[in-house]
């Protein structure tokens, strides 16, 4: 099934999110957290400033650093 493969590869290789502008609900999408995590990184952005690495949002409290770790090449910072 074409759209099942499309949809997968999109996902899993080409699904990028800008952790300094992303909404919630999209980091969720890209980053496969939870909604609270989520939540936790946008608060902790909006009263800390802008990510500039990936080891900054593995630092947020709440949030699976290893999962963020594993999954960086998913982060921008633009």
């Amino acid at each position: 099934d074409y759209d099942a493969i499309l949809a997968y590869l999109s996902k899993q290789l080409l699904a990028t999110v800008n952790i300094n502008a992303a909404p919630a609900d999209r980091i969720v999408e890209v980053l496969e957290v939870s909604r609270k995590e989520a939540a936790a990184i946008v608060e902790y952005r909006e009263k800390h400033g802008p990510f500039k690495g990936w080891e900054g949002v593995a630092s947020v409290p709440g949030i699976d650093g290893k999962a963020i770790e594993e999954r960086r090449d998913r982060l921008q910072f633009d």
